[in-house]
Order: C-alpha cells, then structure tokens, then sequence
C-alpha cells in the first residue's frame, strides 16, 4: 500500500472541534467540529409528519451555523437564506469537510 497524503490533526485551542492539515489540501487547514450540532440549533418547534399522523417536536438548525463534522438524525428542519431541508424522521444529516449537507437513509 502506498501512502499519498499525510494529515495531521490538532485540536483547537478554543476546544471547539480539530484543524486538519495536510499539504494534500489546496486550501491548508480544515476546521472538523464534531458530530455535536446543538451549537445550530434556533429552536424546537411542533411539525407535522403525515406517517405518524400527529405534530412532532422538531429542533430548526440554521444552515450557516452547521459546521464539518456536525451531525443529527431527523425529524428536523435545516433553514437557510434560499432553502429550507427537512429531515426525515430516522435520516441522519452531516456535514462533509466542504460544508455539504449530506442525508443519509437509514
């Protein structure tokens, strides 16, 4: 097996996640925030899901607080200035290293 990239991963100094360094990457560091999202969250509001017939306490994340590493699993709402996602229930939601949101069915 041959290695073609080295990275290095450091935590932060505010203990808000870890940089990833590599001299792979184009743009240097990579900032990872961790699988917790809570730091996105604006609130919890009742939505209504059609297959379990009944308002469901839903937690809204703002898009632009979302971070690498940041993950959650539906029901909920992601809002942002031009879309607003809704996760189904038992869809797990991620954000990549590039900040996409990426879903995933269970």
């Amino acid at each position: 097996m041959r290695i073609t990239a080295e990275y290095e991963i450091r935590p932060r100094k505010d203990h808000r996640g870890v940089d990833l360094i590599s001299d792979a990457l184009p743009f240097g560091r990579l900032w990872y925030a961790g699988p917790d999202a809570i730091g996105a969250m604006r609130e919890r509001r009742e939505i209504w899901i059609g297959e379990e017939k009944s308002a469901v306490p839903c937690p809204i994340y703002v898009r632009d607080r979302l971070r690498p590493g940041n993950a959650f699993v539906g029901p909920a709402v992601v809002e942002q200035m031009d879309a607003t996602t809704f996760v189904l229930p038992g869809m797990r939601a991620r954000v990549d290293a590039y900040s996409n949101m990426i879903l995933e069915a269970p």
